[in-house]
């Protein structure tokens, strides 16, 4: 069972690919390899979902799943543009990729056990991991979220993952409204990083180009 789990590891670095890259300005990066251990992890354990998603596979979930719960995300609430209002802890976030594992599994025991452990394991204790909300977009709609704060001098994060069924991109902006970094890959998964000059606040404007909703989770440091 080890050794499945580690293959499903490798598969997942192995075809683990960057967004491509995008406009971007300052340095700002697109690619979540050159970001920090913790964003690393999600881009990681994101590629893992639509993996699991895509070939029906139980043990890439519930490996995913793992992941996140060691994160020890920290649920915060984010008001938005045209909000879908619909929000969600890390728990129940968690336990919707556990549900679909256990959809595949198909009443495979060895499978249900380790759900089971994943459910049992506790977090690092205190959630001081990075900073999450859940929303859903509307078809072709527009969410932004103003003044969210980052230090000046460290690096900066934002990682934006859809539930895989349409194309959303990622823009940041500054307190003057000039353009820092975007994600405009035709998935529905984004990455943008950068280092603040100084303290400040920024916009961050997500748009959903495809003709059906999606259900997105913001995740900032």
């Amino acid at each position: 069972m080890l050794f499945r789990l580690l293959t499903i590891t490798m598969i997942a670095l192995v075809f683990h690919t960057p967004s491509s890259f995008a406009q971007q300005a300052n340095n700002a990066q697109n690619d979540p390899d050159s970001g920090s251990p913790a964003f690393k992890t999600l881009a990681l354990s994101g590629q893992l979902i639509i993996y699991g998603r895509n070939h029906h596979d139980a043990l890439a979930l519930i490996l995913a799943a793992d992941m996140r719960k060691k994160l020890a995300l920290k649920f915060v609430q984010r008001q938005a543009t045209e909000d879908g209002a619909e929000s969600a802890n890390a728990s129940d976030a968690i336990e919707a990729i556990l549900a679909e594992a256990a959809k595949f599994a198909d009443g495979n025991e060895s499978y249900l056990e380790l759900i089971e452990d994943v459910r049992a394991s506790a977090s690092k204790g205190k959630s001081d991991g990075p900073a999450y909300n859940i929303r859903t977009i509307k078809a072709r709609g527009k969410n932004s979220y103003r003044n969210i704060e980052f230090s000046g001098g460290q690096y900066a994060e934002i990682y934006v993952e859809g539930s895989g069924r349409a194309n959303l991109d990622l823009f940041i902006y500054d307190a003057k409204g000039r353009l820092i970094c975007s994600d405009t890959d035709p998935s529905d998964i984004n990455y943008c990083g950068w280092t603040p000059p100084a303290n400040g606040s920024y916009l961050v404007t997500i748009i959903n180009k495809s003709n059906r909703s999606n259900r997105y989770s913001l995740m900032t440091n």
